[in-house]
């Protein structure tokens, strides 16, 4: 506590300098609100405390009264003192890091987005089809160009990127989309987008350079005859020569288990379309892609469990396509294949040879003697237990699907015949049958050919 004659007091003063030293007291009070100098204090007066604002005391001279406490916030806050301005060496450090993170993210976006659109394109790349192979499109009754062209990409016939080339080449046709014409389209992989415009304005009737039909069956030297036929840029010789399983095993590994580097077996038969700057290698991609194609549908693992329970084999694929290859030309109708399968496999189970006519007549390239039978090379399967050496023709899918899904029988010997556009068949389980049935057919139909059929002893 203070001693009491420390204490201020105005007593002892005139009026007037004690109106003076309040007013002046409160001035000070008001100054220090408004600049936020708490710490500085006030002139001593009678009170033992800062002065309040009282009734009497919100006036200073000349009537006008103290801001609100709202404003006078205010106040404060508009004139205290700046900020002190932060270190150079920080500011410094905060523009290093700013220019280094805009480094980071343009160097993010030069990497990162070219690959995002090479991966784009690569997946685009695989989607199309390949060159020389074949795919129905159908356009329907009043679509525009841009229909049009999103169709031709689901189909793979082109890219996204393709479409101000289509686009252009439509308009050369005349009048964009309005001259082409609806229908189904049989187009082949490799097309440009002229040709395409100009293939969908002449309209579904429209034919690419070349049409290559390849029918089941077909040996690849056949298939070779068949090409310099109908494409006179390649000869049957350089289709020959192009034609080995080594030229084509990187880019196709099924290829791998083929026998003597031959591609028999692997060329799909169907028909395929070609245009006018097409080569031995193209043709014979197309037919390796369709083979590929085909046998993604089937289920070899399942059938080499099946063959492997039922008839204690253990088959590889390549084995699957050379038996559909015998069975293919053995048979004369589908009903026959899974029946010749079974024959087959009953045969291999037991370790009776094939005798299949067909396999020799591969080797020899003719139709074969008795002689012909005892002379012995791999693909003799009269004396030789097994499939032969390679598959020995182009099967197609029904004779796929018989190797790998045979009908289950007890016959061991199948005899057929031709007649006109009919065919009949036979079935024994023992030689003898064999015989009998061969007698009867012969006399049931007289004038009946054979087609060299017949499965032996």
């Amino acid at each position: 506590m203070r001693p009491e004659g420390a204490r201020v007091s105005c007593a002892g003063l005139s009026l007037y300098s004690c109106k003076r030293q309040s007013i002046r007291i409160y001035m000070y009070a008001y100054l220090s609100q408004r600049t936020g100098m708490t710490g500085r204090h006030y002139p001593r007066s009678s009170s033992t405390t800062a002065p309040r604002h009282s009734a009497h005391s919100q006036k200073l001279a000349g009537g006008s009264h103290f801001p609100s406490q709202e404003y006078q916030a205010a106040g404060r806050g508009r004139h205290m003192s700046a900020p002190e301005p932060e270190p150079k060496h920080k500011t410094g450090l905060y523009m290093l890091l700013l220019i280094l993170g805009l480094i980071v993210c343009l160097v993010l976006c030069a990497v990162v987005i070219p690959a995002a659109v090479q991966k784009a394109r690569d997946h685009e790349a695989m989607t199309l089809v390949a060159p020389g192979t074949t795919v129905d499109v159908e356009i329907p009754e009043g679509a525009d160009g841009q229909s049009i062209f999103g169709a031709l990409v689901d189909a793979g016939l082109l890219t996204n990127d393709q479409s101000s080339d289509f686009m252009h080449a439509a308009l050369a046709q005349g009048n964009n989309a309005q001259n082409m014409q609806a229908g189904t389209y049989t187009f082949t992989g490799g097309m440009t987008p002229e040709e395409l415009a100009q293939a969908l304005v002449a309209g579904p009737q429209y034919n690419a350079a070349y049409t290559l039909t390849i029918p089941e069956g077909y040996t690849v030297q056949a298939i070779a005859n068949a090409i310099e036929k109908n494409i006179p840029t390649i000869s049957a010789d350089d289709f020959m020569a192009q034609a080995k399983a080594s030229n084509y095993v990187s880019d196709y590994p099924f290829l791998a288990d083929a026998a003597d580097n031959s591609l028999e077996g692997f060329l799909f038969p169907r028909t395929y379309n070609f245009h006018k700057d097409v080569d031995a290698d193209t043709v014979i991609r197309a037919m390796l892609d369709q083979y590929q194609s085909e046998i993604g549908a089937l289920d070899f693992e399942t059938a080499r469990q099946n063959i492997a329970t039922t008839y204690g084999l253990d088959f590889s694929d390549y084995d699957f396509l050379k038996l559909a290859s015998i069975i293919e030309r053995e048979a004369a109708s589908d009903d026959d294949r899974p029946m010749i399968a079974s024959v087959f496999y009953n045969r291999m189970r037991d370790g009776m040879p094939l005798q299949s006519d067909a396999t020799s007549e591969y080797y020899k390239g003719d139709a074969v003697t008795p002689d012909d039978l005892q002379q012995n090379n791999p693909y003799n399967t009269y004396l030789n237990e097994g499939l032969p050496l390679t598959p020995i023709c182009s099967p197609g899918e029904a004779s796929l699907q018989a190797a790998l899904n045979p009908a289950q029988t007890d016959y061991y010997f199948f005899y057929i015949i031709k007649d006109g556009d009919d065919s009949h068949s036979w079935y024994a389980e023992d030689y003898d049958q064999h015989l009998a049935n061969i007698a009867a057919a012969q006399e049931q139909y007289p004038d009946a050919q054979t087609q060299d059929k017949e499965q032996g002893q």
